[in-house]
């Protein structure tokens, strides 16, 4: 099993859903620059996500860039992320944001957003589709109505 690295994105979603386990299964290790374990932290972020960042498993590893941060006009942790999976040598990210994964493209990673962690999980038998389609819709997590139909359907 690959790591990969993570934005913050998908690890709310995940947490929020009840399925941040799901992350080991698919992964040998998530790392975390830190910009993202700070956004985790933050007294805005959602009381599970924090509970989770202060406490977090083994497979969780924060990990700073070591050099210089790719260019563009993202947030930190997104920018962090993707030169952390560059650094790496990892050939996914963990991200969301529509302009955050047009990036990591440009740089030759893979983007993975929740919705296709869910899809990997939900392959391998590890989640159940409609289950976490009725959980993220207690969320904020915004999908169009195709992508709503689908998770809810299960495929």
């Amino acid at each position: 099993m690959p790591a990969v690295v993570s934005d913050t994105t998908p690890l709310n979603y995940l947490v929020l859903a009840g399925v941040v386990d799901v992350l080991p299964r698919l992964f040998s290790a998530v790392f975390v620059p830190p910009a993202v374990r700070t956004e985790m932290l933050h007294p805005a972020a959602p009381e599970a996500l924090r509970v989770f960042a202060g406490n977090p498993p083994p497979w969780l590893v924060e990990r700073a860039p070591a050099g210089h941060l790719v260019a563009g006009h993202l947030e930190l942790g997104e920018r962090e992320a993707i030169t952390l999976a560059l650094e790496l040598g990892h050939p996914a990210v963990l991200l969301d944001e529509w302009e955050a994964r047009e990036l990591a493209g440009q740089c030759g990673l893979v983007a993975v957003g929740t919705v296709g962690l869910l899809l990997q999980a939900a392959e391998r038998g590890l989640v159940h589709l409609p289950e976490i389609a009725a959980r993220l819709r207690r969320t904020n997590f915004r999908a169009s109505a195709a992508l709503w139909q689908r998770l809810e359907q299960g495929t």
